[in-house]
């Protein structure tokens, strides 16, 4: 893993200037672990609704139940950046002036606009590139000709067309958890406020490593839900470990992504298209179709390889000279909120 991080990165411009003590070492745990399950309990327990457990009493596709998980990640997404930003401003920033200790702390949670086109840009190609076999398959099973003409209906059909695409899509409580919520909420939680307290003590490859094993092993939960709704258990546990497998090796990609990048935007977009890919299933395909597919599997799987582990020489990461830059574009736009005086100034470490 060490071979794909590239030694000119900015970590700093991540984890911080200051040396990691002991102390820092102990709270980086506890900070992690508490930011790790925050996601994970806030799907079982309610702090302010009518009562404290709130274990689903339907599927989980019923849309009261989706809403009101929407509003406990949106908790546990609150209470993930307020521990990693208390650990940052104890452990990761220098002795800085309050507006410059926000806008660091932005800063490392993804939130940058310099280097932003390629940051969006880029990892959806790869990740295009990566997934060439299903969308051969998407093509040979002739989704693109039905998502055409989705798409002709949405804008030159009648009002029937356009409704029951909307209703199906951004009218959609589940499509809204798949491409939207669900994205955001996680990588914001597991990569943007995770990622940085790890990075501060056990440097890039431990936080590539670590945070997506705590994003894997936060679906076991859904043993549970697969037992409750009818699966035998042997089914149930053998669904969810390779859930926790493709997701832990999905987590280490967005991980890297937004080490790479330091923007948020990027594992959000990517998390959004693997959503809708989906697992591959090569099985659906005739046997003389699946020659031809697994050859596009191992195309685009050799392609990514070649381009990932060039990507260090590409143009997404983070500069030191563009500190100044962001601190200051960031500054006008805290500033056009209300923030602090610009009497304060910025102070750089």
């Amino acid at each position: 893993m060490d071979s794909l991080i590239d030694s000119s990165i900015d970590t700093a411009a991540l984890t911080g200037d200051t040396a990691c003590t002991a102390s820092a070492n102990l709270w980086a745990w506890i900070a992690g672990s508490c930011i790790a399950f925050s996601y994970v309990v806030s799907l079982y327990i309610h702090p302010f609704g009518e009562r404290l457990l709130a274990f689903p009493q339907g599927e989980r596709n019923d849309p009261a139940e989706i809403r009101s998980r929407f509003q406990r990640v949106f908790y546990a997404s609150i209470f993930s950046f307020l521990v990693s930003a208390a650990y940052q401003y104890a452990f990761a920033l220098g002795k800085l002036g309050p507006t410059t200790e926000l806008l660091q702390i932005l800063l490392k949670t993804g939130f940058r606009l310099v280097g932003l086109p390629c940051a969006v840009c880029i990892p959806v190609l790869l990740t295009l590139i990566l997934f060439l076999g299903p969308l051969v398959g998407d093509y040979v099973m002739g989704r693109f000709q039905g998502y055409n003409r989705a798409f002709v209906s949405l804008f030159y059909h009648n009002r029937y067309f356009r409704r029951k695409i909307l209703r199906d899509s951004l009218f959609s409580l589940i499509w809204w958890r798949a491409y939207v919520v669900a994205p955001i909420s996680e990588e914001f939680v597991y990569r943007a406020c995770l990622v940085p307290v790890i990075l501060h003590c056990f440097g890039s490859t431990a936080a590539i490593i670590v945070s997506p094993l705590a994003f894997g092993v936060a679906h076991l939960h859904h043993i549970f839900d697969r037992i409750r709704l009818g699966a035998s258990a042997v089914e149930a546990i053998t669904t969810t470990l390779f859930q926790i497998f493709y997701t832990s090796l999905f987590g280490a990609y967005s991980a890297y992504l937004f080490v790479r990048t330091g923007h948020f935007i990027a594992p959000v977009l990517v998390h959004a298209l693997c959503n809708s890919m989906g697992v591959p299933d090569v099985a659906a395909f005739k046997s003389q179709q699946r020659i031809v597919i697994g050859v596009m599997y191992f195309l685009g799987l050799f392609l990514w390889m070649g381009l990932i582990s060039s990507y260090r020489s590409m143009v997404l990461r983070y500069r030191p000279r563009s500190r100044k830059q962001e601190e200051s574009a960031l500054l006008k736009i805290y500033l056009c909120l209300g923030g602090l005086p610009a009497s304060e100034g910025m102070q750089y470490s």
